[in-house]
């Protein structure tokens, strides 16, 4: 247990990933991740594509992995776009 007013830091399991054929919370792929909420927003600037309902966002795992092998082959080429 966390002392009070102290955040507990989000720790991805070692068995956690996503696979293509998945529809995830955003929250969860986070959690997955290890990602904070900043970390969440950059990512959707950078490409990642999200399904807004009502108030929540989904990501479905193809494009978690399509967006991973964006930033490969970007890193790759030595840059960005």
């Amino acid at each position: 247990m966390t002392a009070p007013g102290r955040k507990r830091s989000i720790q991805p399991r070692p068995t956690d990933g996503v696979r293509r054929d998945e529809v995830l919370p955003l929250q969860v792929l986070c959690r997955r991740l290890g990602w904070g909420s900043k970390t969440a927003r950059h990512a959707q600037r950078e490409g990642l594509e999200t399904i807004e309902f009502g108030r929540a966002k989904f990501v479905l795992g193809s494009a978690v992995l399509a967006f991973f092998d964006k930033l490969q082959r970007e890193q790759r080429e030595g840059g960005r776009k």
